[in-house]
């Protein structure tokens, strides 16, 4: 008979659920660093917005009426002319 053994665990896995590493020991936030590694710096994350939205829309607006019709498209530039106008102004005032 042949003997039976066991598979070795997939490393992947246990890196990524939670259980430890693949080398046996844990890693979290409140043990040690490994040697030559720091801890993430916080970087200011900027305040969600939706002048892109409106950029895109007035975009959109702009391409749909050169298909249709030109006061389509005036809409899609002024709607353009104010997204890019406030996003401009979040950014200035380092709102954004």
């Amino acid at each position: 008979m042949s003997e039976h053994r066991a598979a070795p665990p997939d490393e992947r896995r246990m890196a990524s659920d939670g259980g430890g590493h693949a080398d046996g020991h844990e890693h979290g936030h409140a043990g040690e660093l490994r040697p030559g590694w720091s801890r993430p710096k916080p970087e200011h994350v900027p305040r969600p917005t939706y002048w892109p939205a409106v950029l895109a829309f007035g975009i959109t607006f702009l391409l749909w009426g050169i298909i249709t019709t030109y006061i389509i498209s005036a809409i899609g530039i002024v709607l353009m002319g104010i997204a890019i106008g406030g996003w401009i102004g979040d950014l200035k005032h380092g709102d954004g």
